[in-house]
């Protein structure tokens, strides 16, 4: 309830909550699919699916798809679906605007691209992605993606069918030029060509300085060159992809296929040769390529990256996903190495800074963040709501403790003042602690008045006893310690009540012989050292 409501997902790259995103990509063919785990900074790769299409019958496509889609997908659990297309079905272009800030730059790049495009802006789903902004000039480089409306509708087609959710539609070059910042060492030339090639087309990408400068898709890949090859020898098609698949460019057994291989792959190599050359007349980038990095389908043929390398004078090497692996941060809990077919769904579950808002599935995004706005507004009212309420049942109960607290005082009060006074409660018009003090005061005042009458009255006053006493008693040399003395009228007597204690016997004696030559009478006969009596004293005397 709290995720990305009161506590975002994640801050930068590291995320508080646990994620498991699941990137996929459907071909012809198979559907794949990689899983990545997100906590905190590092990122795990747990697992990779397979899931073959059934092969063409009277099904349409769509159906058998979304099968084999459903079918991989309950073999894993997920939070999120990010799907891949092919880079084949995009149109790349590359802008430089004089403002900057993402949300300003997506709002008016549909009308900077509008004459560019082959067919009308409301056929075409846009988003762009910011390469390098320059502050203190105010413009931004962006790369803008642009994909057919059918080509989005097609997939959600296959999506919905399925009956699952996905949160994210992207473009496996991007993302692969993405991947590539998980290893520096991958980008440590300053002009590097990323090379993805599917059956259908091969995507190349021109990365300067770690920015996406450049993107051409050429219509020809792995199954376009198995066609040519078949057509030109009249051979079996199938038979012409396993000898490829297996052999690629050595096949030594049959020359004529060798050559046929050879000659369709430099046709591949000069379209990529000549895109490095458009490249430079375009941009006047004086830089020239220094090294690819090849994946997809033309990287597991043999023979192939090093025809690429000795073709076009340029280092070359395949895209190895252990080379990602070197800071900690990413981890391979796959058992098997990672084929280089599974990149593109691999690249989309790992979402790099590059896109980590690039996003054509418009609508989905629009919605999480419609979703997100609506949960916020619902819970901060109702969070609003509970304060209030909290705050009206705290004061209720303080007020209620409060009267507790008063009535429970004044109960005491009344006990101690009927305990001290021995009130008489027939005089009380309600027991409550305004009557008891005024009974209270009224006795008191009758007290006062009977003391001060008796005082008036009496020959010898209570200091002349104690100066009798005090004058009489050697207090130190008996170590007298008294802990009461107490001097009042009985039956128009008076009367001392001391309690104490002397050092020993002998001075019980010498106390007693003390009392006794004094003003007193009824002195009584003490046994112990510690005594309480009560004299009386002779106001004749």
């Amino acid at each position: 309830m709290l995720k990305n409501i009161f506590i975002p997902e994640k801050i930068g790259s590291y995320y508080i909550f646990g994620k498991k995103v699941v990137g996929i990509e459907i071909s012809k063919n198979n559907v794949r699919a990689t899983v990545v785990q997100f906590s905190g900074n590092k990122r795990t790769i747990e697992k990779i699916i397979e899931q073959t299409i059934a092969p063409e019958t009277e099904i349409p496509f769509q159906e058998r798809a979304s099968s084999a889609l459903k079918i991989l997908l309950q073999k894993i659990k997920y939070d999120a679906i990010n799907l891949s297309l092919s880079c084949n079905n995009a149109i790349f272009l590359y802008l430089t605007l004089p403002i900057i800030g993402l949300n300003k730059i997506k709002q008016i790049v549909p009308f900077e691209i509008e004459s560019q495009l082959p067919f009308t802006l409301d056929q075409a789903v846009i988003d762009c992605i910011i390469t390098k902004e320059y502050p203190a000039e105010k413009k931004s480089d962006v790369l803008v993606v642009i994909v057919k409306k059918d080509v989005i509708a097609e997939n959600l087609a296959i999506i919905e069918a399925a009956q699952i959710k996905i949160d994210k539609i992207t473009v496996d070059i991007i993302e692969l030029a993405g991947l590539l910042k998980y290893n520096p060492k991958y980008l440590e030339k300053p002009l590097n060509a990323l090379i993805v090639s599917d059956m259908y087309s091969t995507g190349i990408a021109l990365i300067l300085d770690k920015q996406i400068k450049y993107i051409r898709v050429i219509p020809k890949g792995f199954y376009s060159l198995v066609k040519k090859v078949s057509a030109k020898l009249s051979m079996d098609v199938v038979e012409v992809f396993e000898r490829i698949s297996r052999f690629g460019t050595e096949q030594n057994d049959h020359e004529k296929l060798r050559q046929a291989i050879l000659q369709e792959c430099e046709e591949i190599l000069n379209e990529i040769h000549l895109t490095f050359i458009a490249y430079k007349e375009k941009t006047k980038d004086t830089n020239d390529v220094s090294k690819i990095i090849l994946t997809g389908f033309l990287s597991e043929i043999n023979g192939i990256p090093e025809l690429m390398q000795e073709k076009l004078h340029v280092q070359t090497e395949k895209f190895n996903v252990n080379k990602l692996v070197h800071n900690g941060n990413l981890i391979i809990k796959v058992e098997n190495t990672i084929p280089n077919t599974f990149l593109p769904s691999l690249a989309a579950a790992l979402e790099s800074d590059l896109t980590e808002n690039f996003n054509l599935y418009v609508e989905r995004s629009l919605k999480v963040q419609t979703s997100l706005l609506n949960k916020q507004l619902i819970f901060a009212g109702i969070l609003l709501l509970c304060i209030f309420i909290a705050i009206i049942v705290n004061g209720f109960l303080n007020s209620r403790r409060l009267t507790n607290e008063i009535e429970a005082s004044e109960k005491q009060a009344i006990a101690a003042l009927n305990r001290r006074l021995a009130l008489d409660k027939k005089r009380l018009k309600r027991n409550t602690l305004k009557d008891t003090i005024d009974v209270s005061k009224t006795e008191i005042a009758k007290e006062e008045s009977i003391w001060f009458a008796l005082s008036s009255k009496n020959r010898y006053s209570f200091l002349k006893y104690l100066q009798e006493l005090s004058s009489r008693i050697d207090r130190d040399g008996i170590g007298l310690q008294l802990k009461k003395l107490r001097i009042y009228n009985v039956d128009n007597e008076t009367k001392i009540d001391l309690e104490g204690s002397v050092k020993g016997f002998p001075e019980l004696t010498i106390f007693e012989q003390e009392l006794k030559s004094g003003p007193f009478y009824n002195v009584p006969r003490m046994e112990t050292p510690n005594f309480n009596i009560t004299i009386t004293v002779n106001k004749e005397s």
